[in-house]
């Protein structure tokens, strides 16, 4: 996937990466590989009523984030946390 380069990935272990939009903090989407192997993206926001930067660094990011895959999880001290 072209929009997950290497360079641009920020690596939250667990098979989880995060990106953010071109647009800067207002969002970003996460990349994450599913148990059958394939990759899969979900997008959060952080305008008013979606996501908030609870830390920067490490980062810490509220609520936690489900994918339509199923996937869940937190982002706690810059690491993906399964919920």
């Amino acid at each position: 996937m072209k929009a997950f380069g290497q360079e641009f990935r920020i690596d939250l272990g667990e098979n989880h990466w995060l990106r953010w939009n071109d647009e800067g903090y207002v969002g970003g989407s996460i990349l994450h590989i599913r148990p059958d192997g394939t990759e899969c993206v979900m997008g959060f926001n952080l305008l008013p009523g979606g996501w908030t930067i609870e830390r920067v660094d490490p980062l810490t990011i509220t609520p936690s984030l489900l994918c339509s895959c199923g996937d869940h999880g937190f982002i706690r001290e810059g690491k993906w946390i399964r919920a």
